[in-house]
């Protein structure tokens, strides 16, 4: 009873005065009870971790005469088993095996197995009904060659063994009884080892629950079972309580208590807790417990252990990889890619399908094609037609293929992905998101119906679960922006308002912008012009400062719209309408119809000028935007006119080191730099860093773009060409953009820097700059 609860230090005693008290007693008196104490004395042994007093024990019972009295006796297949574990853990395999063999032999000799023909199972209930008067010790027997059977991996049988005896120990003992506990963590443990981990959870935490009655919190023997569930967890998505058991676990303070490196399961437990830190958008304490674990497995240098290692250089990828670390990234999987090849197909393929979504985010999109094609062939000839992996992708070939413009055989891809999902798992978010891609790309191509019944098959799963906000936003806006361009307005407003509902709730200001958008364009045409251009302001407040071309498009039929609206309302004289030309202007600055651009800034600063007068700061902003539609028309001189009254306006005002003065002495030397003036280019940008650093806003993209403009000014100066200022510009601007990991603009750096050292005749530095480039 001690042994069964851990407590082997009272157990040793009780059994050295049990041997006392044997040893004065004539041993033909009762030997059987001499080698009975002979084997709970090995059990101690080996609970308190003394493995060769153990097996010295073990031997002593085993070679004994007396050891039979008749009936059933789980003690002499439990010491062959004992023993077989010894000699596993002392790696002496071949006496492992012969022990196991034993124990087989033993208990199909005891329970009459041998030589019957039926299933294991029929065997079982004919002998069960034979040994009535038995039945606890029939159900340990069983129990045991359960146990050994997982051993030589009999799932289908040992689980058998396990559900009979489970049943057994349920109706003859206590329900708090250790054997039920001990019973259903042998049985948790096999689910999973099978990849049934639901079922294996069910079990794991039966055990427990029952463990928690008999040990302390902190005991190996709850410890054990916690990390299991924990590991369970993880593989059905359950993240925070994944987590959650594995801290109570303390798995990380037993590996760094243990003089060696630890086992497999260690590195295996180690690893998926790096895993769920990577979930939970942790990547550099997932990176760290990444490198632990691979220097677990590499220290125990078998073949699990490598096959294991690949398995984490491939997460040690995706983590990069999320972390904007393309190069080591790409790398990471390239080198799993190359190990698995004949060893993991699985492995094969998820490198496959890693490398295509590294090539999907650097915009390498044909390279991105070929691995993912590649990865879905072997997905495919391994058996994965209905797997997940293989819809995933699916769903990437899908993205890929509509960067491409590639529309059907994009929607082909989705559609394939939808039919394995369903059959994977029902209805569920995936199966929506691939509905509402097919839906965009419809709209892509003015297929208004299309997209609007795709558009519904995502909203009915929708309604269906519980999704997450991002996406049911996403349904919402869609269907919005296509109701508004099938002209059906008042549905598309009661969608949209559903969308900017769940975007305030988010407190994602670019969604609300969206959404306050559309809502202000089907607005516009129901009439209601005053909410409209409510949403509309507060809109392009938030949209204006990030302004992309795809979204200046779309803007810019708003403010038409608007326009309109403004000019019955306000009037055609008002503020209102000149901040809604200024925005147009920009709009069309954006779309590159810079000459347009330039019409409607001059009519907006002459009623700006009209309103407020010649030197208000909205008469500035219309200057400044002329200025930066006349320099990307290389209109130089008239550009610098606009910038240099500008500039009067804000040293008026503000002074001439004001932090207005940055971008308009960096576009001044600009406008030089396009003229060849090299030498007052340089002076203006280096006028632009010095306000920079007098403000604190050196450390940021905008002062590496200049930096790297002086440095191209000093190089490409005709009357005196300075490599070495050039050189020491580039080099302070590299800096920046690596601090910023800015890292295209960088690697666009470095070939600058690397013909620059052709020039000067420094080939070795330029073949390192060209070789960082290319990373």
């Amino acid at each position: 009873t001690l042994i069964e609860v851990g407590r082997i230090d009272g157990a040793l005693k009780v059994l050295r005065d049990a041997k006392r008290i044997q040893n004065k007693v004539p041993k033909k008196t009762d030997r059987n009870v001499w080698n009975e104490t002979n084997f709970f004395i090995a059990k101690a042994f080996i609970a308190n971790g003394s493995l060769e007093l153990g097996l010295e024990h073990l031997r002593m019972y085993i070679r004994s005469p007396f050891k039979r009295i008749g009936g059933l006796q789980p003690e002499i297949a439990v010491a062959f088993f004992l023993t077989g574990q010894i000699h596993a853990e002392r790696g002496e395999h071949a006496l492992a095996t012969k022990n196991y063999g034993k124990v087989m032999k033993e208990i199909e000799a005891q329970l009459g197995l041998e030589n019957t023909e039926s299933t294991l199972c029929q065997k079982l209930s004919k002998m069960q009904s034979k040994f009535q008067n038995q039945l606890l010790k029939f159900a340990d027997l069983t129990l045991l060659y359960g146990t050994v059977l997982r051993c030589n991996q009999n799932y289908m049988d040992a689980l058998i063994c396990f559900e009979i005896s489970t049943g057994l120990f349920q109706s003859l003992l206590p329900p708090t009884s250790l054997r039920i506990s001990n019973v259903e963590s042998q049985k948790g443990t096999l689910l999973f080892e099978t990849g049934r981990y639901s079922d294996a959870v069910i079990a794991l935490k039966k055990s427990l629950t029952l463990r928690k009655h008999v040990f302390p919190e902190m005991s190996p023997h709850i410890a054990e079972l916690k990390r299991l569930c924990g590991l369970c967890e993880s593989q059905l998505g359950n993240v925070e309580s994944s987590l959650q058991l594995l801290k109570e676990s303390n798995f990380m303070r037993k590996i760094a208590r243990q003089k060696t490196k630890g086992d497999i399961e260690d590195g295996q437990t180690l690893f998926t807790y790096g895993k769920l830190h990577y979930e939970r958008g942790q990547i550099g304490t997932a990176m760290d417990i990444y490198r632990r674990s691979m220097d677990l497995f590499r220290s125990l240098n078998n073949d699990e252990a490598n096959t294991y290692i690949l398995e984490v250089t491939l997460a040690v990828g995706n983590a990069y990889l999320q972390n904007g670390g393309h190069f080591k990234a790409l790398m990471s999987f390239e080198q799993t890619l190359y190990n698995s090849v004949g060893l993991r197909n699985d492995l094969v393929c998820s490198s496959l399908a890693s490398l295509g979504d590294l090539y999907i985010e650097l915009g390498r999109y044909r390279d991105a094609i070929v691995n993912l094609e590649h990865a879905l062939r072997l997905q495919r000839e391994n058996g994965g037609v209905q797997h997940e992996s293989t819809a995933q992708t699916l769903i990437s070939l899908g993205h890929t293929h509509a960067k491409l413009g590639e529309f059907d055989e994009s929607k082909s891809q989705y559609t394939q992905a939808i039919t394995v999902l369903k059959l994977c798992y029902g209805d569920y978010t995936d199966v929506g998101k691939c509905w509402l891609k097919i839906a965009e790309i419809y709209l892509k191509e003015k297929c208004e119906d299309h997209a609007l019944r795709c558009y519904e098959q995502s909203l009915v799963i929708l309604k269906s679960i519980e999704a997450c906000d991002d996406y049911a936003w996403s349904v919402y806006q869609g269907l919005g922006e296509c109701l508004i361009r099938l002209e059906r307005h008042q549905e598309a407003i009661t969608c949209l308002n559903k969308a900017l509902a769940l975007a305030r709730k988010g407190k994602d200001s670019e969604q609300i912008a969206d959404s306050q958008l559309m809502i202000a364009l089907a607005q516009f045409h129901t009439g209601e012009e005053e909410q409209a251009l409510e949403n509309f302001e507060e809109a392009i407040t938030i949209k204006l400062p990030a302004l992309d071309v795809e979204s200046a498009h779309f803007i810019f039929s708003a403010i038409d719209m608007a326009l309109i609206v403004l000019s019955k309302t306000a009037g055609t004289h008002s503020v209102e309408y000149a901040n809604a030309l200024q925005r147009k202007g920009i709009c069309l600055a954006k779309m590159k119809h810079f000459r347009r651009a330039i019409d409607i800034h001059k009519q907006a600063m002459s009623l700006y000028k009209a309103i407020n007068g010649d030197s208000h700061m909205s008469v500035k902003t219309s200057l400044f935007n002329l200025a930066l539609c006349l320099i990307s028309l290389e209109e130089s001189t008239r550009a610098r006119q606009c910038l240099y009254e500008v500039c009067k306006m804000i040293k008026t005002g503000l002074g001439d080191d004001s932090i207005e003065m940055i971008e308009i002495q960096f576009y001044i030397g600009i406008s030089y730099k396009q003229e060849g003036n090299m030498k007052a280019a340089k002076k203006y940008f280096d006028d632009s860093i010095q306000i920079r650093r007098l403000h604190s806003q050196y450390e940021c993209k905008e002062a590496a773009k200049t930096l790297e403009m002086v440095g191209c000014v000093a190089a490409e100066n005709k009357e005196m060409p300075s490599i070495e200022i050039a050189e020491k510009y580039f080099a302070e601007s590299l800096r920046l953009y690596n601090f910023l990991n800015c890292h295209e603009d960088a690697a666009s750096l470095h070939s600058k820097i690397a013909h620059l050292c052709v020039r000067a005749r420094t080939y070795e530095k330029a073949i390192v700059h060209f070789e960082k480039s290319l990373v």
